[in-house]
């Protein structure tokens, strides 16, 4: 299953998965912490980079219309509202969140999943996570209740995660596209994957898949 907010962008995401022949349900909606109506803001080089954060502020839009912001209203659900409508229940095998910025926002909105062990593999982008503070506090606490362990990762490193190299990974990083350039591998953001070590998710792909890549996961 995929969530996509913006409607243009739903649709193309059915049509791809059409001509792939891929079984993907597409939801033209966003997962976030509450149901609701509400707008969300790209600058005009990309959709792809569509945010409820403030999308002058975090992409720095400049004042001289280099990039413009749009702006589209969209609906929203938690990811904990929608499983409880499925019918019968489904594990997740894996719960990939990149929403520039709002992922603390999804995470919220999945607190009921991840702790009753409905949730068995999580792959979380970290690059925007500096601007909520107790961020990298509130993910471990989550994690570490749901029985999970993880790596972080990027192209050029892996390191087993806890709470102070998941800390460190929440930081500032200058986006490369407003540089022109290719970043260096200490530029790279890293991303979170976590892993259930739940009963429930014993026969899942992905927690599989973990075991035999990194035999040594680090601890929230």
């Amino acid at each position: 299953r995929g969530f996509e907010p913006l409607p243009a962008q739903a649709l193309a995401f059915r049509q791809s998965a059409q001509v792939a022949r891929a079984q993907v349900t597409v939801e033209n909606m966003a997962l976030r912490d509450e149901r609701g109506t509400l707008d969300i803001g790209f600058p005009s080089h990309s959709m792809a980079l569509a945010t409820f954060q403030s999308c002058r502020k975090q992409y720095e839009v400049p004042s001289n219309n280099e990039y413009q912001c749009i702006s589209r209203t969209t609906t929203s659900e938690t990811l904990d509202e929608y499983l409880r409508r499925l019918a019968p229940v489904e594990l997740v095998d894996l719960l990939k969140v990149h929403v520039q910025g709002d992922e603390l926002s999804v995470l919220h909105g999945a607190n009921a999943s991840f702790t009753s062990g409905r949730i068995c593999g999580l792959h979380l982008n970290l690059e925007h996570f500096y601007l909520t503070p107790g961020a990298a506090r509130m993910i471990s606490n989550l994690l570490r209740r749901s029985g999970f362990i993880g790596v972080l990762v990027n192209l050029w490193d892996v390191r087993p995660v806890n709470f102070l190299n998941l800390k460190s990974a929440m930081v500032r990083r200058q986006p490369f596209w407003r540089r022109g350039q290719r970043p260096a591998p200490e530029d790279m953001t890293h991303e979170l994957l976590a892993w259930s070590t739940t009963e429930g998710c014993r026969d899942s792909l992905v927690v599989n898949a973990a075991q035999k890549l990194w035999t040594e996961p680090g601890r929230f």
